[in-house]
């Protein structure tokens, strides 16, 4: 009984996790590459440009992963 409670409660969290995690596999997996091949070889500047893609990318995932699961356990309790 407590398992199905749990369950129905998080169905959402599950849900949103399955279908960003498609989504961003599908982007860094296909439409990454993808883009990379289309630009040709890089100038100086355009390597600045991905590398401040990069940089950004790896920001959002820091916080995604690292600080929302903290924000939201502290706004359950």
């Amino acid at each position: 009984m407590l398992d199905r409670q749990i369950r129905y409660q998080y169905r959402t969290a599950e849900l949103v996790s399955y279908v960003l995690g498609t989504l961003l596999s599908v982007l860094i997996l296909l439409v990454w590459p993808a883009l990379m091949l289309l630009a040709g070889v890089f100038s100086c500047s355009m390597f600045n440009v991905w590398t401040i893609i990069v940089v950004a990318l790896l920001l959002i995932a820091t916080f995604f992963i690292g600080i929302v699961p903290l924000l939201a356990g502290i706004i359950q309790v």
